[in-house]
């Protein structure tokens, strides 16, 4: 089932596809989600602020994850 993410139009414009609660994002993936490069994202993960799972030496971002980290940072820059 889809996860609804018409919660702001800047979020719902990131989304470039159609994400599911069970989708598993590799780095290339959630790059292309967050459009940042997957260096961006792999730094992020390295200091902490990109929410991921760790599967041996790869990392692996649960779609829901995101989506909810998206639609949280859009909350903070709005009440910023």
């Amino acid at each position: 089932m889809p996860i609804p993410i018409a919660i702001h139009r800047d979020v719902e414009q990131r989304i470039p596809f159609s994400i599911t609660s069970s989708d598993i994002l590799t780095v290339s993936e959630a790059a292309e989600l967050l459009k940042i490069s997957p260096d961006t994202v792999r730094s992020m993960c390295d200091r902490g602020e990109l929410p991921h799972r760790k599967c041996g030496n790869r990392r692996r971002f649960p779609g829901w994850l995101l989506i909810e980290w998206l639609h949280d940072s859009q909350i903070k820059k709005e009440g910023a």
